[in-house]
């Protein structure tokens, strides 16, 4: 009876490597990067949240995130722009966000969209 318990806690040791082997070789997710940077306009002497027209841009890809397109994104803390990631189908939609944001049509912001692999994934 003692073997037939440890047989079962081999098997679900064994269940859960192979899930867990699954997971992390599973096709990687490919995602587009939106790189901000400051524009023409961009006042140099103020902060990222004192620039004028940032709250539009705050605004428009807030409405990304609701629809759940936007997956992450943010100002760097240096001041030198910031970083967004979107879940889109193409380059030519990732690119047609970035392009219509307030902030790039002002010239507050210049945006570069690079398309990029997740590779590895954490679990936290």
């Amino acid at each position: 009876m003692k073997g037939e318990g440890m047989r079962d806690e081999e098997e679900m040791t064994t269940f859960a490597q192979r899930k867990k082997q699954q997971t992390t070789m599973q096709q990687p997710s490919i995602y587009f990067v939106l790189f901000h940077s400051p524009g023409p306009q961009w006042v140099h002497s103020l902060s990222f949240r004192e620039q004028p027209g940032v709250m539009e841009h705050v605004a428009y890809m807030a409405a990304f995130a609701e629809n759940g397109t936007l997956l992450l994104g943010g100002p760097f803390l240096d001041n030198s722009g910031g970083m967004m990631i979107l879940k889109a189908e193409t380059m030519e939609e990732a690119e047609k966000i970035a392009n219509d944001d307030p902030t790039v049509k002002s010239g507050l912001l210049n945006v570069q969209v690079r398309q990029w692999m997740a590779a590895m994934k954490g679990e936290g």
